[in-house]
């Protein structure tokens, strides 16, 4: 299972070595998730804007407790579609009072697609 943990900024706070060989390249804690040149793309192939993506919904708190499910397509700098299952969730650290926000991911049926 690839892990990362954001900070309410988008910011790297954990990348465990599953989600780095994902995104296809190091994720240096404090890097903002916005800054690694990913493309996202929903279940239709449609490109996400940073709007569209779960994760702000999450930060914001617009998610409550909810986890967030669902495909989503990763396209790293060197291209070809990572089609992974998603869960996103809101959580507290200790010692910060500012939401993060843990993502999971798993690989999908179709793993790679050029």
């Amino acid at each position: 299972c690839a892990l990362l943990i954001v900070d309410q900024f988008g910011c790297i706070m954990l990348a465990n070595e599953t989600m780095k060989n994902v995104f296809t390249r190091e994720l240096p804690e404090g890097t903002r998730i916005n800054s690694l040149n990913l493309r996202w793309i929903d279940t239709d192939g449609n490109a996400m804007t940073a709007a569209e993506h779960p994760l702000p919904r999450i930060l914001s708190g617009q998610a409550g407790s909810n986890v967030l499910r669902s495909r989503i397509g990763i396209i790293p700098p060197t291209g070809g579609v990572r089609w992974m299952e998603a869960s996103m969730r809101a959580i507290q650290l200790p010692d910060v009072k500012a939401p993060a926000a843990l993502l999971m991911f798993e690989s999908a049926a179709v793993a790679n697609i050029d």
